[in-house]
């Protein structure tokens, strides 16, 4: 008894360790490696059943540290000539998160049918060397096909998006980087 208790222990100390391993944080890679003071300014239109709703989408790199980078988010959307402004929000990216943070079932989806290439594209802000991943995924009798252009030239690294839902209605939304001011 004493046996299978020791067992039992070392499984669970060691499934708890693997738990708690720290991985590398996406969302700080992509920020970090730029001077605080970045800025980035994107345009999206969306047309869901005929109504069009246009945003403009702020970001600034407020914090740089080894620990974490703290991002502010802010805008504006149009909807049926009416402007709301979204009030800034600051997001903290952490430099590791625990591995248990990463949804592996998302990354799954997105691998199962997806395809990267790389091309230079063009958008307002200029013309960028993108990495480019388009994947198509069927949830819940939503297809949803997108199509992602990002960049180690950009903080964030998205320079463009194109997001098409065709079931169970029709949606498409664009976004696109159209400034870029670095210190």
């Amino acid at each position: 008894m004493k046996r299978f208790a020791f067992v039992l222990m070392a499984v669970l100390a060691a499934a708890t360790a693997f738990a708690a391993e720290m991985v590398d944080n996406p969302a700080y890679g992509v920020w970090s490696k730029f001077k605080v003071g970045a800025e980035l300014k994107y345009k999206q239109a969306s047309e869901v059943s005929n109504m069009k709703t246009e945003s403009e989408i702020t970001y600034k790199l407020l914090e740089v540290t080894p620990e974490k980078v703290v991002v502010e988010m802010g805008g504006a959307t149009v909807v049926a000539g009416n402007k709301m402004e979204m009030p800034a929000t600051k997001m903290d990216y952490p430099a590791k998160i625990e591995n248990t943070q990463v949804d592996p079932k998302l990354a799954e989806m997105v691998k199962a049918d997806s395809k990267t290439t790389e091309e230079q594209v063009t958008v307002p802000a200029g013309s960028f060397k993108c990495k480019v991943v388009e994947s198509t995924m069927n949830q819940q009798g939503a297809e949803v096909s997108s199509k992602i252009w990002a960049s180690d030239e950009v903080p964030g690294s998205l320079v463009k998006m194109v997001t098409t839902m065709t079931a169970p209605m029709k949606s498409v939304t664009t976004m696109e980087l159209v400034e870029k001011k670095l210190p």
